[in-house]
């Protein structure tokens, strides 16, 4: 309430992004895309939003984010979609490409520990630097 009356350009990035979340829910969708959505949010913020994405999840409602937060997407999302370069390399639950790529990890005797979807993400993608 108390920013209703500033001018958008005036909003820090976080409120920009609350609003823009506000927005994308205002009109109770069954579908919605987020582009990452926690980006410039504060840590208060992100897990009201994390609990509001689930509680939407609860309602039926689908909700796509595109994330690179690893985190983010193994905390919030049923499936996962990694995507390299334009191309889809796997879609899975998180915690079923966790343990297939851990199995693969251990059967083949690499270094390679996996631990998280942060680590699948890597293996799959690789260490370089990106543009």
């Amino acid at each position: 309430p108390e920013k209703q009356h500033v001018a958008l350009k005036k909003l820090s990035s976080g409120q920009k992004q609350k609003l823009g979340i506000i927005l994308a829910f205002i009109n109770d969708p069954k579908i919605a895309i987020l582009d990452e959505p926690s980006s410039g949010l504060d840590v208060q913020s992100k897990l009201l939003l994390w609990d509001f994405l689930g509680e939407q999840r609860k309602k039926g409602k689908t909700v796509i984010i595109a994330t690179h937060n690893m985190h983010e997407a193994e905390t919030l999302c049923d499936r996962i979609a990694v995507i390299d370069e334009g191309k889809i390399l796997e879609i899975n639950t998180p915690k079923n490409l966790i343990a297939k790529y851990r199995e693969i990890c251990v059967s083949s005797q690499t270094s390679e520990s996996i631990r998280n979807l942060e680590d699948v993400f890597v293996y799959l993608t690789g260490r370089g630097l990106r543009d």
